[in-house]
């Protein structure tokens, strides 16, 4: 089978502290303890951070909201001559003058940078959940075979069979 080889996952770095992804992900738990340990509390610290993430999401769409108008506004009031648009301003001449402004285009993109932050979180959790759901399994299963004979798994396994006289 072929292997898919993932680049390394970057680190998630917020403040002074460092979650390394690509360990949680990568990491081979051969004991479900450890994982146990480590990965819920990853999930718990991401969680956090996560509802920051949200918090400024729903700030940065407000400041892009309150940006647009106020160009719309200044744009209205005699602005939009005034940087070269034309002389006859119409309501969609003036939308579109709005989405030409800087300080629109850059408010739009500390919401993007919001939503995409949001998004790494959101996926983050996922797979570090997925991760612990496969750990837990595979602990199940290593478990069943310690504690069931092999004679006994293989007489489980095969199908019985029936007499026909």
């Amino acid at each position: 089978m072929k292997k898919i080889v993932v680049p390394k996952l970057k680190n998630i770095k917020v403040g002074n502290e460092v979650l390394d992804i690509d360990y949680l992900l990568n990491s081979e738990f051969e004991d479900v303890r450890e994982a146990s340990e480590q990965l819920p509390a990853a999930i718990a610290w991401l969680g956090f951070h996560r509802g920051y993430s949200y918090e400024r999401l729903v700030i940065t769409e407000q400041e892009w909201n309150e940006t647009e108008a106020r160009v719309y506004f200044e744009l209205r009031n005699g602005g939009f001559i005034e940087k070269g648009y034309g002389d006859k301003m119409t309501e969609e001449a003036l939308k579109k003058a709005v989405l030409l402004d800087q300080s629109v285009s850059q408010a739009a993109a500390e919401y993007a940078s919001a939503k995409r932050w949001l998004e790494v979180y959101n996926s983050v959790i996922e797979a570090i959940i997925a991760k612990l759901d496969l750990v837990r399994t595979s602990e199940a299963t290593r478990r069943r075979l310690i504690e069931v004979p092999p004679d006994v798994l293989e007489k489980s396994a095969t199908p019985p069979t029936t007499r026909h006289t």
